[in-house]
């Protein structure tokens, strides 16, 4: 016969023992226990109303004798941080066999500041207070209804907040004493927030105990100061006032309230000591920098850069600068453009030049992002001097491969893009050197390397696919395996007002002799084509014209029609119509959308609209960041990604 597992035997008691410990009209459901949440509550008023309010319940049952030891359980860290991520709040609950109670604490009440570095685990200890009584259904449906209005965003300033301080004295002074100015230090700032005596009013609550201060909004989100006892007794009141404001800030922004934490941080009389707690700048400085306080996080920064002995601060705000840079907001391109050069002007009064030479390089990234290819290449060339380094480092060649791409020098972007693969650039890197082959005129080289590179990878960019196969059809009609290309001459051949008389043909013909991707000539070889009906001809000349000259709308609309016609291998289609969007977005959907109907009505109309709906990728984005790199301690400039929470 099979024996039941003692566990198993205490896990079932306990869930049986809360569901009588909740009140009657409460609805307890058990949950999938994959999940690591064993039951779901849902909380109905006197009347049996649904109230709207759910939270989750993790059991974790004993059966020690020892007291001790039943108030403390190890939860994974993992699983902690699981539950911190959850929608709804969820509550640990320690249920003891021998005492038959249980202690209870909500999971974002659990501080892992304190968990060993690689530890797995998190000891959580419960104390007199964590009981459930009496008052704590009362106290539950009381913390889940501040809950639900901290989360939905009805939050002001200035924000009611409590302090409860545990011992007899802080810092030398009684608490009465303490709270006494506390509470006088904080109406310095009663813009911000308040001091509230009842906690059932209160929205922001604060505990001082412990060598710690802890601030959280409602358990559902907060920090912890830490080493309070080491801090010095002079101004010591008002440090724990402002660390409570800066705390409030925190809070505000993990719920999303970025507007209103950026006001906080960046208060005159807080934005020093924010400056001076590092942990709260790697953390908070990403985030002020997508509010619309963005050119004054990079003011402030910028004043203190001088004052500054490490290059930290200015690091981080670059970083997250960068981060956020669009080129087309000419107000955040000068912010940016104003603490890249005070950064620069501050490394070059120092003589540091592994720094200088970093400087020049995000100087570098933030021309390539606005488009200036000049100014980007003159720095990444400056940088490398300065910090030799970038010369072994792949993504520099690919960087400075790129800019020259950009800036019409395709031959000596294909010798940056190969010494960026010999170096170990990943594989991602060989299309983009078969792209700037290709405009460089070695067209043979391009589509091996085009063929190495799609025949190694699945989902592959459908631009390279086109150029691949218009590489193909080229060298074929035209025999050319590489040339110097004539771009300019190519195009003074050709008299458009010459078009429809039989010696246009001919110079069409002249241009191509020149420069074999001379996107004119292929466009009016696209229309001769049309005319005559050789409609696989056509879409060759339109797509070869599109890929070349990527802003021509009126190419890619007419390639796109001509894909319609059954002449045209079908899988060329959904090619087409993601490269001239990945390019020309909704711009080209629209001219494409009036162009057919013109050409078409009714059913027909309806049904090709349909089919490019469906084929149509809408997630692309070609408009990469700009990338940013710190010194590691191999010695090595690592890529850091900000990501936006």
């Amino acid at each position: 016969m099979t024996n039941r597992v003692k566990q198993h035997q205490l896990e079932d008691l306990s869930r049986s023992k809360y569901s009588l410990a909740i009140p009657r009209n409460w609805v307890m459901r058990d949950k999938d226990k994959d999940y690591g949440i064993d039951a779901e509550v849902e909380i109905f008023d006197e009347k049996d109303q649904a109230t709207g309010l759910v939270y989750l319940v993790q059991l974790k049952a004993t059966e020690t004798s020892d007291e001790v030891a039943a108030r403390k359980v190890d939860i994974s860290i993992n699983a902690i941080k699981y539950y911190k991520s959850l929608e709804l709040p969820v509550l640990i609950a320690r249920y003891s066999e021998k005492q038959d109670q249980f202690y209870c604490k909500w999971a974002h009440e659990i501080d892992l500041f304190y968990a060993q570095k690689g530890a797995k685990t998190r000891r959580v200890t419960f104390c007199d207070e964590d009981l459930w009584g009496k008052e704590s259904a009362v106290d539950t449906e009381k913390y889940l209804k501040k809950l639900r209005g901290i989360k939905s965003g009805a939050i002001t300033l200035p924000v009611p907040t409590c302090m409860v301080v545990k011992g007899r004295s802080i810092k030398g002074m009684s608490r009465g004493v303490f709270m006494s100015a506390y509470r006088q230090a904080l109406q310095a700032y009663s813009q911000i927030a308040t001091y509230q005596s009842d906690s059932d009013k209160a929205v922001l609550y604060v505990n001082l105990k412990d060598d710690e201060l802890f601030i959280s909004l409602g358990s559902v989100t907060g920090c912890t100061f830490h080493s309070i006892d080491d801090r010095k007794a002079e101004k010591f009141v008002e440090g724990i006032a402002v660390d409570v404001l800066l705390g409030l800030a925190v809070t505000l922004a993990n719920i999303g309230q970025i507007e209103m934490a950026a006001r906080i941080f960046l208060d005159d009389r807080l934005k020093e000591r924010f400056f001076d707690k590092k942990d709260l700048l790697i953390r908070f400085i990403p985030v002020l920098a997508r509010t619309s306080r963005y050119e004054e996080i990079i003011d402030a920064v910028c004043e203190v850069i001088d004052s500054e002995d490490d290059n930290f601060i200015e690091s981080i705000t670059t970083m997250s600068a960068i981060s956020m840079a669009d080129s087309n907001d000419q107000i955040k391109c000068a912010s940016i453009q104003k603490l890249l050069d005070k950064v620069l002007a501050k490394n070059i009064t120092l003589g540091l030049k592994p720094l200088i030479g970093v400087s020049h390089y995000n100087l570098g990234n933030h021309y390539r992002s606005r488009n200036l290819y000049r100014k980007a290449i003159s720095h990444y060339l400056v940088a490398r001097r300065f910090e030799p380094k970038y010369l072994n480092q792949p993504y520099f060649y690919q960087e400075l491969g790129g800019a020259l791409f950009d800036f019409g020098k395709y031959r000596f972007s294909s010798k940056l893009y190969k010494l960026a693969l010999e170096k170990g650039a990943p594989d991602s890197v060989k299309p983009l050197y078969a792209d700037s082959l290709m405009l460089g005129g070695r067209y043979k080289l391009a589509y091996e390397i085009f063929s190495e590179y799609l025949d190694s990878v699945e989902n592959a960019y459908a631009g390279w696919h086109l150029k691949s196969i218009c590489l193909e059809n080229l060298i074929n009609e035209t025999g050319v395996e590489e040339q110097l290309r004539h771009r300019e001459e190519a195009i003074s051949k050709i008299d458009i007002s010459k078009a429809g008389n039989p010696a246009f043909a001919r110079d069409l013909e002249l241009a191509i002799e020149l420069d074999n991707l001379c996107g004119l000539a292929w466009f009016n070889f696209g229309i001769e084509h049309s005319k005559s009906g050789n409609h696989e001809a056509a879409a060759f000349s339109f797509i070869l014209c599109g890929l070349v000259q990527t802003w021509d709308i009126e190419a890619w609309v007419n390639a796109t029609v001509c894909c319609f016609n059954k002449e045209v291998p079908i899988e060329i289609l959904p090619l087409v119509l993601s490269t001239a969007y990945f390019f020309n977005g909704d711009e080209y959907m629209s001219a494409l959308h009036m162009d057919l109907a013109k050409r078409f009505n009714g059913d027909i109309l309806e049904e090709i609209t349909n089919v490019i709906e469906e084929a149509m990728p809408h997630d692309q984005n070609k408009n990469e960041k700009p990338k940013f790199r710190m010194l590691n301690e191999d010695g090595n400039f690592r890529d850091i990604n900000i990501k936006q929470e």
